[in-house]
């Protein structure tokens, strides 16, 4: 199983998949429309969870080249049971410079915020790409993101954390209320004995 979303694309690019999804309006990502349910996928394994809906899934049998380069893991990231990111690990200079080559290709030359660093932007109206190298390290990873259930995720969030802090405020007004009750008993304990 490798990186399937070909159509439409020049015979040269086939090979290149999942990559040429900025000019196809991020319907599907390596062969998996953006938002499908975990459910759906049977040849996805957990990896690992995180709080708040977070899931993080690899999939069996993952082809490990994108063009002529090699890549380690696809990782794919599953926010309340739905595909919302996807993350491509990799190892080497000389496999970042084939996989910049091609997004360069593919999508133009993306923005590099801090001249100084290895680190691409492309951004669209569904989804958010990124590139990044750490030279010393020898590690990079592109990352796709779709936008939609990323926004609904910090909506999420959000909530949560004004929730929590509602919560912290009323365990606070209670505890001044308690301690005054308790004094109040304990002096009123007292007057009776």
């Amino acid at each position: 199983m490798g990186f399937q979303y070909t159509a439409g694309l020049p015979n040269r690019d086939r090979r290149l998949g999942f990559i040429t999804l900025e000019k196809k309006r991020h319907a599907m990502i390596n062969g998996i429309k953006w938002g499908t349910n975990i459910k759906d996928l049977p040849d996805m394994a957990l990896v690992g969870a995180f709080g708040g809906g977070k899931r993080i899934y690899t999939r069996k049998g993952e082809n490990k080249k994108i063009g002529d380069a090699d890549i380690e893991v696809v990782m794919y990231g599953f926010y309340k049971d739905r595909l919302e990111d996807m993350q491509i690990h990799f190892r080497s200079s000389a496999n970042f410079e084939k996989l910049k080559e091609i997004l360069y290709r593919v999508h133009g030359s993306g923005r590099q915020p801090i001249r100084s660093l290895e680190t691409y932007h492309w951004y669209g109206n569904q989804t958010s790409i990124f590139l990044a190298y750490n030279k010393f390290l020898g590690k990079g990873a592109i990352g796709y993101t779709f936008m939609p259930i990323y926004k609904q995720e910090r909506e999420d969030r959000k909530l949560a954390q004004e929730k929590y802090t509602e919560m912290v405020g009323n365990f606070k007004n209670l505890k001044k209320y308690a301690s005054k009750l308790v004094g109040r008993w304990e002096r009123e304990g007292e007057g009776s004995s």
